[in-house]
C-alpha cells in the first residue's frame, strides 16, 4: 500500500459576537471534543477492491500528533497534526471533525464551518509545526471599546448620553460639539454599547432627579426626540420618585446600584427584555428584537434625563454637565479644561467672524453705496480691516471670481492704481481668463492659485496698504456693477451674476465660505452676515435697511422661516427701544423712510406687508434708534443676538 505521509489540517470556525464572556468554556469544550476523537468515513477509489481483507489493510483517520486551538471574538482556528494517512484520508477526517466539532455540545452549537484545508506535512516534525499554517492575523481580534478599561467605558458612556441630551436640547445645532440623540441611541447596538450606556443612562437618570428635586426646577417630558412618549413618561415619574430614599436601604449611598435598579424595574414592567435569548428566536429575530427594545429603552431614558436636568440646558459643555450632576474627580478636571477649551473656541470665532463681518459691510458698500466708503465711518471701516486683511483677500477675490474675466479687466483699467498693484491685477486677470476656458491645463499650473498670488501682490502690506485696500474694494465694486451691461458676455445667461444686488445676495447667501472662515459654535453664514448688517449700520441707517432686505433667510420653502425672520426683526427693535428707552424718533432727525418713521411711531400695522419690506424697514428703524440715542456702539449685539 505505500507509505503514508503526516498531514497538516486546518478548520475556520465562525460564530456570531455574544456579549457574554464564555471564551474559556468554548475553548475547553473543543479540545474535549478533539481528544474523545470522531469517527471518519473511509477512502475508497473507483479501481480499489473492497473484499474486507483488503479494507482492513486500509489506513485509518490516524492518530493525532497534536493539535492546536485559537480562538478570538467571532469564531476560531483548529490545526491538527494527523499522522499515518494519505491526502483524501486526511481530507475526509479534517471534514468529519468540523462537523463534530459543531455539534460536540450545546457550547458549540453557535459555530459553524467557514474554510476547511489539508496539506502534506514538511518533515522532519517538531515542536514548531503549527507554524507552516498560513495563519492571517485578525483584522480586528477585539473591537477597540472592548480594549478600554470598564472606568474609561462607563465614562465614555456618560459622555455620550450627557451629549445626546444637549442635542434634544439644542436641536438648531448650534453648539459644539454636537451629537444626535439617535447616533448615540444606534450606536448602542454595537457590543459593548448596549451594556454600557443602559448602566450609565440608570446612574444618571438618579443624580438628574437628585438634582432636580435640591432645585425646585421642573419641566415637562421634554417633546423632542423619538420613541414612545408613554415610555419616556413612566421612566420619568419612577425616577422622580426615586429620589425618596429610604434610610435603611443597603443601596441609598450607592448611585449606580440605585439607577440598575430603576432600569431594571422598568425593563421587567414593560417587558423591555432585550438582554435575553428566549429558545424559540431565530438569530435573527433576536437580533432584531433586541435592537427595537434596546431603542425604545434608550430613547425614554435619554428624553427622561434631557427632562430632570433642564435646569442645567445652559451649561456650556457635556463635560460641565456631568460635573453639576456627579462629584467626580476626573470629570470635574475635564469639565475645566473643556471650559478652558470653550473660551479659546469663542475667542477664535468672535475674531473669525468680526473679520469677515467688517469684510463683507465693506464689499457690501463698495458694490452698492461706493460713495459711502469715502465718509469717515467709510475711512473707520477701511481702518479696522486693515488689521486682520485675510477675510477681504478671499471676498474681493470671490466677488471678481464671480464677477468674471471681462468686468475685472474692465474694472482693473478703468481704475486709478499705483503701478505695482495694477500689475498684480492684471496678473490677476490673465490667469482668471484661463478659468473662463472649456477646460483647465493644469499642467501648467493651477490659474485659482496664481489668481491668489496675483492679489497677495497688490494687496502688498507697506505704507500705503489702507490705500491698496480702498483700491481693491473699488475694483471690485466696479466689477460687480459692471456684470449688468454688455462688458459682461455672460449677462442673463443660467447663473451666471448680472447684477450688483445678485452679486451682493449671492455674497451674503454664503457669507462664511466666501469669506473663507469656519465656526466652531454657530452656523457662519448667518453669524458673519448679521455681523456685517451691524457694521453697515454704523454707516447710515438707511443702508442697513437696504442691506436687510437682501437677507437670503427672509423667505424659503421652509414655511417656518418667513415667521421667524419677521419675529427676528421685531426682536431688534424692541431690543433697541429697551436699550434706549425711546418709544419714537423724530423723522428729522433720523431722515428716515415712511415706513421706517411708521415703525418707529407705531403709526400703522406690519402684519400685512411683504416679508421684504417689514425685515428692511425694521432693519432702519433700529438703526436710527440706536443712532438718535448715541448707542450705535450696541448694533452687533442687537443684530447678532440669537
Amino acid at each position: 500500500m505505500g507509505e503514508f505521509m503526516p498531514h497538516l489540517c486546518k478548520i475556520t470556525l465562525a460564530a456570531p459576537r455574544s456579549d457574554t464572556d464564555d471564551g474559556d468554556q468554548v475553548l475547553e469544550a473543543m479540545a474535549t471534543a478533539i481528544e474523545a476523537g470522531w469517527e471518519s468515513p473511509l477512502a475508497v477509489s473507483e479501481d480499489e477492491d473492497l473484499d474486507p481483507p483488503l479494507a482492513e489493510d486500509k489506513p485509518d483517520g490516524g492518530n493525532i500528533l497534536d493539535y492546536r486551538i485559537l480562538g478570538y471574538p467571532e469564531g476560531a482556528i483548529i490545526l491538527v497534526l494527523l499522522e499515518g494517512t494519505d491526502l483524501a484520508q486526511a481530507a475526509l477526517a479534517a471534514a468529519a471533525l468540523s462537523q463534530h466539532l459543531t455539534t460536540w455540545s450545546p457550547t458549540l452549537l453557535k459555530f459553524t464551518t467557514e474554510n476547511v484545508s489539508v496539506s502534506p506535512a514538511a518533515e522532519p516534525i517538531d515542536d514548531d509545526w503549527a507554524q507552516s499554517f498560513d495563519i492571517p492575523t485578525p483584522t480586528r481580534r477585539w473591537s477597540p471599546a472592548e480594549l478600554l478599561d470598564e472606568e474609561l467605558l462607563t465614562l465614555s458612556a456618560k459622555y455620550l448620553l450627557a451629549r445626546a441630551v444637549r442635542s434634544l436640547w439644542d436641536p438648531a445645532k448650534t453648539r459644539t460639539p454636537h451629537i444626535d440623540a439617535g447616533d448615540v441611541i444606534a450606536g448602542g447596538n454595537e457590543h459593548p454599547w448596549g451594556r454600557e450606556l443602559t448602566g450609565a443612562l440608570g446612574t444618571l437618570l438618579v443624580l438628574a432627579a437628585d438634582h432636580e428635586a435640591e432645585t425646585g426646577e421642573t419641566a415637562k417630558l421634554t417633546v423632542r426626540g423619538s420613541g414612545d412618549p408613554a415610555l419616556a413618561e413612566d421612566l420619568l415619574t419612577r425616577a422622580r420618585a426615586a429620589t425618596e430614599l429610604d434610610p435603611e436601604d443597603d443601596c441609598a449611598d450607592d448611585d449606580e446600584m440605585r439607577g440598575h435598579v430603576l432600569l431594571s424595574d422598568f425593563m421587567e414592567d414593560h417587558s423591555l427584555t432585550w438582554k435575553q435569548v428566549p429558545k424559540d428566536e431565530s438569530p435573527a429575530q433576536t437580533e432584531q428584537r433586541t435592537a427595537r427594545q434596546l431603542h425604545e429603552l434608550l430613547w425614554a431614558g435619554v428624553r427622561a434625563l434631557a427632562t430632570l436636568a433642564y435646569s442645567l440646558s445652559d451649561t456650556a459643555g457635556p463635560w460641565q454637565l456631568l460635573y453639576e450632576l456627579e462629584d467626580d474627580r476626573l470629570i470635574s478636571t475635564l469639565a475645566a479644561w473643556e471650559a478652558e477649551e470653550i473660551a479659546a473656541t469663542t475667542e477664535h470665532d468672535s475674531d473669525e467672524a468680526q473679520s469677515a463681518a467688517l469684510a463683507h459691510a465693506a464689499m457690501w458698500l463698495a458694490i452698492r453705496r461706493p460713495e459711502t466708503l469715502d465718509t469717515a465711518e467709510g475711512e473707520r471701516l477701511i481702518e479696522c480691516i486693515a488689521t486682520n486683511p485675510g477675510a477681504l483677500h478671499h471676498v474681493v477675490y470671490n466677488t471678481l471670481l464671480m464677477a468674471g474675466p471681462e468686468p475685472t479687466r474692465k474694472a482693473v483699467d478703468d481704475q486709478p492704481l499705483p503701478a505695482d498693484m495694477r500689475s498684480g491685477l492684471t496678473a490677476f486677470v490673465q490667469a482668471q481668463l484661463l478659468t473662463d476656458a472649456d477646460k483647465i491645463d493644469y499642467e501648467h499650473g493651477d490659474p485659482y492659485d496664481e489668481m491668489h498670488g496675483a492679489l497677495e501682490d497688490a494687496l502688498v502690506h507697506d505704507e500705503q496698504f489702507n490705500d491698496r485696500l480702498r483700491a481693491a474694494l473699488d475694483v471690485a465694486g466696479l466689477a460687480a456693477r459692471l456684470t449688468q451691461t454688455d462688458v459682461n458676455p455672460y449677462r442673463g445667461v443660467g447663473r451666471h451674476i448680472s447684477s450688483p444686488r445678485q452679486m451682493t445676495m449671492e455674497l451674503l447667501a454664503r457669507a462664511a465660505l466666501h469669506a473663507t472662515v469656519v465656526l466652531t459654535d454657530h452656523d457662519g453664514d448667518a453669524t458673519v452676515r448679521l455681523g456685517a448688517l451691524a457694521t453697515v449700520a454704523h454707516v447710515s441707517a438707511a443702508t442697513a435697511g437696504e442691506m436687510a432686505a437682501d437677507l437670503p433667510d427672509l423667505t424659503g420653502d421652509d414655511p417656518r422661516t418667513e415667521p421667524a425672520a419677521r419675529e427676528r426683526a421685531r426682536q431688534w427693535i424692541n431690543d433697541a427701544r429697551q436699550l434706549t428707552g425711546q418709544q419714537a424718533t423724530s423723522n428729522g432727525d433720523v431722515g428716515a423712510g415712511d415706513d421706517t418713521q411708521a415703525i418707529l411711531d407705531d403709526q400703522t400695522t406690519t402684519d400685512d406687508w411683504p416679508v421684504h419690506r417689514f425685515v428692511s424697514a425694521a432693519a432702519e428703524a433700529t438703526a436710527a434708534t440706536l443712532r438718535s440715542a448715541g448707542r450705535l456702539d450696541a448694533a452687533k449685539e442687537i443684530f447678532t443676538r440669537e
